[in-house]
Parts: C-alpha cells; structure tokens; sequence
C-alpha cells in the first residue's frame, strides 16, 4: 500500500511550506518504489508509492492536470477498469498504459463529485482543484484503504497514516478518553460509536463509503454508499445462483492477481489447476 499527504493552507507560503516539509518528512520509514511531491500556492499533496500493478510501475504521483488544473495523489487499485474505460470512451490500448490513478481523474473531470459511486476496488484519493480553490477526497465502501485529517481553523491536513499529523506545528498528543471508553466498554467493538473519531483528540477519519470536501474553510462528508439499500440478487434456481457466485467470485480473484510481481508459489505451474478444482468445482 502507498501513503499519502497532503495539507491546504491560507496563513501564506511560509506556513504552508513548514506543515507540508513535516509531513511528508515523518513519511520516509514508508517502504516506496518513488515518492513524489506537489505544491501550489495553497495546497501540497504527496505520495509515497510502491508499484503493485502492471500500470502502476513509474506512474507519477502526485499527478498534474495542467489544462484542467486539477492534481491528484492516490492510493488505488481498480476493480473496473474496462467498465470505466467503455463509459469514458477510452479504448483497450489506451486503457493498457493508462494508471488508476489517472483513470479517477478522467472520471472525476467527468462527474464530478459524483465520482466515487463509479469506483470499484481499494482507494483512497485526493484531488486539489486550483482553480476552485477546493480539495475533494474519497474513501472506498469496504475501508481497505485509511484516511485521516485534521481541521485547525485556516489548516486542513490528510494522511493515510495517523501519526503524521501528530506531529504538525501547533499539535498537541491528546488521547480522546470518549473513545478510549466506548471501545473498551462495548463488547466485541472495534471502533467507536462515532465513525468519525479515532484514539486522538482533534485527529478524524473520513469513513469507509464517504467524500469529503474542503474549500473556504468549510468541510463537508457525504455517504455515497449504503448496505441496507442494495437491491438483493433474485434468481429462479440454486444452480442460477451458484453460477453467478462463480462468476463474481472469478472476477473477484482476477482483479486481486492483478500484479506485476509474482503473487505466490502456490499459483505458478500446475498448483493453479489443482487451486481452482478446489475452489470451483466442476459441474
């Protein structure tokens, strides 16, 4: 997985500079192929990224869009990129050396901020609109991938890790003792009764199948995903349903194999039949 950071600023360029040198400074224990950097007179965005899939290796991160002024900073892996690719209009062979991190930016020049429901795999990502003055930002629906921010009047600062935000100007280490309590009183909790709080004071989370938008001081979450309102799959037979269990669940480890490095031993050679007969039974 990558790492990204990113802050907006409006207390000037000295300030902007201090925050986005410590930020991306308490990133370099991160394991990364390339790290990058970007900076404009009120945003930084940076990326610490390993390459894990075909498209990914020497992809440039952050990524600027200099006719539509837009830069993006991603930790993604699409699930559908052919999909994508036939609703943008791009072909196969262009869709072969395009990252998923310029897909998301083709798609959210697209719809907007409405992007995110047309995403399918592991993301989180953040895109500075220069010209709007806005950063928008995205988790996926299952949280594969973390995303953390603080808001400190005129300074919004992201990151995919938690720590790195501790460590800004001005940032006291406070543990937050209503979270520290619901997690310890609730039986079987893993979080917090309230999805936006983490263990720190003043550090949140941008919850899993939510946006986030920042621009003139104000923030702004939206769900863009609910469970409870997927239509549920009716088929006529058992036999109907197993078949398309089969085909989601083949699609689904496809997506997953997606790599530009060896996945494992156990699916090289002839262990990959003997894995599938196991998994997928013949009929």
């Amino acid at each position: 997985m990558s790492a990204i950071a990113g802050i907006v600023h409006n207390d000037g360029q000295q300030a902007l500079w201090e925050d986005s040198w410590r930020l991306y400074a308490s990133l370099g224990h991160v394991p990364a192929d390339t790290t990058g950097v970007w900076k404009g007179n009120e945003a930084f965005l940076s990326c610490h990224a390993q390459w894990i899939t075909p498209e990914s290796v020497s992809e440039k991160l952050p990524l600027y869009d200099e006719e539509s002024g837009l830069t993006i900073t991603a930790d993604a892996i699409l699930d559908n990129r052919e999909q994508l690719a036939d609703q943008l209009q791009i072909s196969r062979a262009q869709l072969a050396v395009l990252s998923d991190s310029e897909l998301i930016l083709r798609a959210y020049q697209r719809w907007g901020e409405d992007v995110a429901v047309r995403l399918l795999g592991d993301f989180v990502f953040a895109i500075w609109d220069d010209r709007q003055r806005k950063l928008f930002a995205a988790r996926d629906i299952t949280g594969m991938r973390t995303f953390y921010y603080r808001h400190d009047g005129s300074r919004f600062a992201f990151c995919t890790l938690m720590n790195p935000l501790l460590g800004l100007e001005g940032v006291h280490k406070e543990l937050d003792e209503t979270w520290l309590s619901e997690f310890l009183a609730i039986p079987d909790m893993h979080d917090s009764a309230d999805i936006n709080s983490t263990v720190y004071r003043g550090v949140s989370q941008l919850p899993s199948a939510h946006t986030l938008t920042f621009r003139d001081g104000r923030l702004e979450l939206k769900q863009y995903h609910r469970w409870d309102e997927v239509e549920p799959l009716r088929l006529k037979s058992d036999g109907e349903y197993v078949e398309a269990f089969r085909e989601v669940f083949g699609q689904a480890v496809g997506s997953r194999l997606r790599t530009h490095r060896q996945v494992a031993a156990a699916l090289s050679g002839g262990w990959t039949r003997e894995l599938w007969l196991v998994l997928l039974p013949a009929h």
